[in-house]
């Protein structure tokens, strides 16, 4: 992104993103002991116990670094579209007819909602 900004002019409009704290490294012996596992592998030419290796170390980060909203795609009447404009944070949404509404929206509740409700302190 950096690199399409400086170089290329574009300009980046960013929605969201998360702040990570640095914590205790609870995973450094599981990474390690994998690692070496792979090197080793690798230097033997054991391709199965190298990918089985890659695949445990790719897996923990995947799994940690999962994004727990989600997207939720729908064609829906204008009763339940209004509806979820009220409750959700809409992506996308086009109107196909008189009758049905193409809607992207995000799983998680938006903040609106709770504050029109009284439910955020």
């Amino acid at each position: 992104m950096k690199d399409a900004v400086n170089l290329y002019g574009y300009k980046i409009e960013i929605l969201f993103g998360y702040k990570f704290n640095r914590g205790s490294h609870i995973f450094t012996d599981l990474v390690n002991k994998y690692y070496n596992i792979k090197l080793q592998a690798k230097s033997l030419g054991e391709y199965s116990k190298y990918i089985t290796a890659k695949l445990i170390m790719n897996s923990l980060y995947g799994r940690f670094g999962m994004k727990p909203i989600k997207n939720i795609v729908k064609i829906v009447g204008k009763d339940e579209s209004d509806k979820i404009h009220l409750h959700h944070n809409v992506i996308d949404n086009v109107l196909l007819n008189d009758q049905l509404e193409y809607i992207k929206y995000s799983s998680q509740i938006n903040d609106l909602f709770y504050d029109l409700h009284g439910l955020i302190d």
